[in-house]
């Protein structure tokens, strides 16, 4: 990188979900940009997920009859956020929504013919709206590298791969300057720049930086593997706040290779209700029941997992409910998509069996004898000869018909909750609640809690990520910082 390449209007550290838009939106206003990229790809996240949008007020839900609003759509996320996520970051996301995903739609997005839905894989809104591309979230990636093309080629926007950042540049006033950086050969460059924008991710891909963030480490292995942090550190450096561990919520359903840190995804259970009754019950290492496993909230389920030690539990079972329940295994993931294992029961560190419940615990790593009263208690609330504990109403068959059947699933996520905290204008603040002058931040990199708060709410990760990096390019070279 040549000294003379070196200075620009605007820097936008990671080409994901927010830097795409933000360095396009930027290039459209004529602005010189440097797009700083630590993998060989643009996409970022988009590439690990399934792409789910959430908007309200959008052409779609016009078209099919569905009448929202933004404000019902506020009203959604903070509802199912128990009130915990930043209000002023919703609103913002939330009355901006319709433009990108009609923006997307516009520019040639491919939207899957039967959304917007209502899903159900987490807590649901009480609207259709949720959208994804007929190839998921790569639907969206097409977009975006069309829209980037014509400002790589002419000069506007230089992409720069391979370079990871190290740290940020400020001058004598404590303004952002630029951004110390690592290029794919390893020379350490400075790239200098008026605005800098970091957009580069969360840390769900550096385990040591997660464990100090949230307090615990992150489970899953299912990530994009430039998420590492450094975004986060550089910022941390200079005396940014960040918050959001507090707020943490797992997803209920993820079996992993094994049970060590950054674990591998194995398959994911189908634990919910709307889509298939439960015939097992689910307990903990103690061997107790934890939660109602019909109850009609995953939100509830979700933190009742959360409280449990290291956030994992079992589902447990018998040969009858094994050979007559609608299967159980939602989806396989990695190399068992592809070939699915013969018997995972002797396969598979999550899956066991024994001839016994007490020989089931034993191989599983549960409290034998609190695994054997919960049964009983189980057994005996199913023949209806005392109440189900936690008012579970479906219990088709009792756990009673050796072998005997546990399989381990874990709590864990796929992003950060915890991230770096912006005030409306997504201006990144210090410890004393003053913006940083000349950084800004978007994506995942602010944190889930930011947008979801105590819960996942649909489509508000990738839809903020796209919004807040289009507001950034269209306002940049505008404040006075």
């Amino acid at each position: 990188m040549s000294s003379e390449s070196a200075h620009y209007d605007v820097i936008v550290v990671g080409a994901g979900a927010a830097g795409l838009p933000a360095a396009i939106a930027a290039a459209d206003r004529g602005a010189r940009v440097a797009l700083i990229e630590a993998s060989d790809a643009i996409g970022g996240t988009l590439r690990w997920s399934n792409g789910e949008l959430s908007a309200a007020g959008t052409r779609r839900q016009r078209e099919k009859g569905i009448e929202d609003s933004s404000d019902a759509h506020f009203d959604d996320v903070m509802r199912l956020s128990k009130g915990k996520a930043n209000p002023d970051i919703v609103r913002l996301a939330v009355d901006n929504a319709s433009d990108t995903v009609d923006w997307l739609y516009d520019n040639g997005f491919q939207m899957a013919p039967e959304v917007p839905q209502v899903i159900h894989s987490h807590e649901a809104y009480g609207t259709a709206r949720t959208y994804w591309g007929t190839n998921q979230a790569l639907s969206v990636v097409e977009v975006l590298d069309r829209l980037l093309e014509p400002h790589v080629e002419s000069g506007a926007i230089d992409l720069l791969f391979g370079t990871v950042l190290e740290s940020l540049q400020t001058n004598s006033l404590g303004e952002v300057v630029g951004v110390h950086v690592v290029d794919p050969d390893g020379s350490k460059c400075t790239v200098s720049g008026l605005q800098v924008a970091l957009t580069s991710g969360g840390c769900v891909a550096n385990p040591a930086l997660f464990e100090d963030l949230h307090g615990f480490p992150p489970y899953l292995k299912a990530y994009c593997p430039t998420n590492t942090g450094h975004g986060l550190s550089a910022a941390r450096a200079l005396g940014a706040q960040a918050r959001g561990a507090e707020v943490y919520t797992p997803a209920f359903n993820a079996v992993l290779v094994d049970d060590g840190p950054s674990s591998e995804l194995v398959c994911r259970l189908n634990t919910i209700p709307e889509w298939r009754m439960p015939w097992e019950i689910y307990v903990n290492s103690s061997g107790r029941r934890f939660v109602r496993e019909d109850g009609d909230s995953i939100d509830e389920r979700e933190r009742a997992l959360f409280a449990q030690p290291g956030m994992a539990a079992w589902m447990v079972f018998d040969d009858a409910i094994n050979t007559e329940a609608p299967d159980r295994i939602r989806k396989w993931y990695g190399r068992w998509a592809d070939e699915q294992p013969e018997d995972p029961f002797t396969e598979l560190y999550a899956f066991s069996s024994a001839a016994s419940l007490e020989d089931l615990a034993r191989k599983a790593g549960i409290d034998a004898q609190g695994l054997t009263a919960t049964v009983k208690n189980f057994n005996a609330a199913q023949r209806r000869e005392q109440a189900d504990p936690f008012g579970r109403l479906h219990s088709p068959l009792p756990i009673e018909r050796p072998p005997f059947y546990a399989i381990r699933f874990q709590g864990c996520s796929v992003f950060s909750a915890a991230g770096l905290v912006v005030n409306d204008s997504l201006q990144v603040l210090g410890d004393d609640g003053e913006p940083i002058p000349n950084l800004f931040a978007a994506g995942e990199i602010l944190g889930a809690w930011q947008t979801m708060g105590q819960g996942n709410s649909g489509g508000m990760m990738a839809t903020p990520a796209l919004t807040f990096g289009r507001l950034l390019g269209s306002r940049f070279m505008q404040w006075d910082n």
